[in-house]
This record gives C-alpha cells, sequence and structure tokens, in this order.
C-alpha cells in the first residue's frame, strides 16, 4: 500500500533541508499532548516515525521561544544527545520551529532539526534561512496529513529554583567556562540587586 501524498511531501521536505544545510542527518518532530513525535527523518537517524521524544533542552527553547536555535554542543552534553536524529551528541546542530501557518502566535506544532554538518562546521544563519523557508510548507502538510494542525507544544514548566542551583553547580564544575557566559547573562537579566 502506498504511502499518503503528505508523508512524500513531508519526507522530500526533510530530505532537502538535510542536503540544503549539508547535514548528516535530519528529522521532523510534530508536536503531541504526550511529547514530539518522529514524523520523518532524511540519513542515518536515531530514531524511526513514530518515536515519542521529550521536548526538553534546547528543543524546550526553540519550541516555546518560536526561534530557530543553532548549536555547536559540547561533547557529553546529555541535553543535545540524539538532536537533529544524530546518534549520541553531535558535533552541530539546527532547530527550527514549525508554527502554524494561520496562527503562528498559538506556538510551535513541531521542529525541523538538522545535525552533523559536513566537515563538523557550525550551521550558519544562511542555514536557518533555508529550513526556515520550509517550516510553512511543513506546517501546511502536516494539515493535509492529520486533517488539522496537532496542537502547539505545551510549554515545560519553568524549573525550580533549587533545581537551576544544582544544574548551575554542575556546570560550575564541569564546564567552567560556560558557567562564566551563563552567569553574566544572568546577571544581566537579575541586574544589580
Amino acid at each position: 500500500m502506498r504511502e499518503p501524498v503528505a508523508h512524500l511531501t513531508i519526507q522530500t521536505i526533510v530530505d532537502q533541508a538535510r542536503r540544503a544545510t549539508g547535514a548528516t542527518t535530519a528529522w521532523l518532530l510534530a508536536s503531541s499532548p504526550a511529547g514530539l513525535v518522529v514524523v520523518a527523518g532524511s540519513g542515518p537517524v536515531a530514531a524511526p516515525p513514530g518515536t515519542l521524544l521529550e521536548p526538553g533542552g534546547p528543543r524546550a527553547y526553540a519550541l516555546s521561544s518560536g526561534q530557530a536555535v543553532a548549536l555547536v554542543p559540547q561533547p557529553g552534553d546529555s541535553g543535545s544527545v540524539d538532536l537533529g536524529g544524530s546518534t549520541g551528541v553531535p558535533v552541530s546542530v539546527l532547530l527550527v520551529p514549525v508554527l502554524a501557518a494561520s496562527d503562528a502566535s498559538a506556538g510551535a506544532v513541531g521542529l525541523l532539526e538538522a545535525a552533523g554538518k559536513e566537515r563538523a562546521r557550525p550551521f550558519t544563519l544562511d542555514d536557518i534561512s533555508r529550513v526556515g523557508l520550509l517550516a510553512p510548507v511543513v506546517a501546511a502538510a502536516l494539515a493535509d496529513r492529520d486533517g488539522g494542525l496537532p496542537a502547539p507544544a505545551a510549554a515545560l514548566p519553568p524549573p525550580a529554583p533549587a533545581a537551576v542551583a544544582a544544574a548551575l553547580e554542575r556546570l560550575a564544575r564541569s564546564d567552567p567556562a560556560s558557567y562564566d557566559a551563563l552567569v553574566v547573562l544572568i546577571r544581566a537579566v537579575l541586574g544589580p540587586r
């Protein structure tokens, strides 16, 4: 039995996102009440379609902010494992939120992710732009496939202050340079107290 045309469209978009950015892997994650579901993958992806993933770390940021994220994760960064469909922690990752074409203020209904840019380079603003142009087409294809868009991903509740403090302590021990950079941002947000 043949896949519905919308599946073919979605697969083609994910393949093109991977090729256009020079990524090793790419996939589309759609929001669901239980988390994010792998819809389609391109390259040697870590999990097959239908796999349910938690929307934490960089994914949670991209979903809640509606902003694309390009990262160069540190080796061993547990929050970056399997991003973009990679196996393990990728050398570079790009996460582009898929916003509902009819109501972008409603939140992201999915993520287009790519990982492992060729020659271990970081993703660029051009890559963000290329994949960003595909995101509205993905939203339309998801709506056609499912008879309507998935519900926007629920925002994760903010962590308790004690959990943030513990995470900062772990970061200070494991990666002092990243801790120092983050503390500069925290001070800027909090202001003089």
